[in-house]
């Protein structure tokens, strides 16, 4: 994942349970911009914005993502925490930590 001028861009290969959801082989700018801090778990990143806005992109199959119902998202989506504006994320393999 590069960051450029705030603005993110991914590439590689998504999988879910062995299964491969997605393969990009160059840079594709995602959703989320403005991007201040990120931390990457075995399957999972999360983002956040010099507003305090949270996103995340990845496997949610353990709830590392907040994002109820979803098993997996391709694409950034921003994350309701419930808890203000956000300052630090940190992803460990199957979870995440806010610091607000």
């Amino acid at each position: 994942m590069y960051i450029f001028a705030n603005i993110v861009y991914s590439w590689g290969k998504m999988t879910l349970q062995s299964t491969q959801i997605s393969s990009i082989d160059k840079p594709k700018l995602q959703d989320a911009k403005n991007i201040v801090n990120f931390s990457c778990g075995n399957n999972h990143t999360m983002a956040i914005d010099s507003s305090g806005d949270l996103f995340a992109v990845g496997s949610n199959e353990m709830f590392q993502l907040g994002l109820r119902g979803e098993k997996m998202m391709k694409n950034f989506a921003k994350v309701n925490s419930g808890v203000g504006a956000i300052i630090k994320v940190f992803c460990l393999s199957d979870c995440s930590f806010l610091v607000n």
